[in-house]
C-alpha cells in the first residue's frame, strides 16, 4: 500500500466506532473546552437526548476516546474530557470542519477567499 492509499477496513473499525448522529458532535464539543458537565453537553450539543447523550458517553468512554471524571464534592460532580488517545482525533475533527465549511461555501456561491475555488466551477 503506498501513502496515498487507502486502508478501507481501517475507515470502517473508525465508523464503527464514530457511528451514529451524536458522537462525532460529542468529540467536537469535548475538542473545544478542556471538561464538561452533563448538563453542560447537554446545552451545547442541541437535539441530543439524555438517554442518547448516556449512551453515547459510555460507548465513547468504553473505547478509551473520552474520560470520566467523578470529583470529590457534595453533591459529586462528573465531568467528561477527551483523553489522550481522544485528543488523536483532532486532526480528523479539524479535517472534517474544513471540509464541511467547504462544501457549504459550495452551496451558497462563490468564495473568493476559498483554497478551493475551483470546485464551484467542477462537479465533483
Amino acid at each position: 500500500m503506498n501513502k496515498y492509499s487507502l486502508d478501507i477496513d481501517a475507515i470502517n473499525q473508525t465508523l464503527t466506532i464514530l457511528q451514529g448522529k451524536w458522537k462525532i458532535q460529542i468529540i467536537s464539543a469535548l475538542s473545544n473546552r478542556k471538561s464538561y458537565r452533563f448538563n453542560e453537553l447537554m446545552k451545547a450539543i442541541e437535539g441530543i437526548g439524555t438517554k442518547m447523550l448516556s449512551s453515547d458517553l459510555k460507548i465513547l468512554e468504553n473505547n478509551k476516546i473520552i474520560e470520566r471524571h467523578i470529583l470529590d464534592s457534595h453533591p459529586v460532580i462528573i465531568e467528561y474530557s477527551l483523553s489522550l488517545y481522544g485528543q488523536t482525533l483532532n486532526k480528523l475533527m479539524y479535517e472534517m470542519s474544513e471540509w464541511g465549511s467547504t462544501h457549504r461555501n459550495k452551496q451558497t456561491g462563490y468564495n473568493p477567499d476559498s483554497h478551493i475555488n475551483h470546485f464551484l466551477t467542477i462537479d465533483i
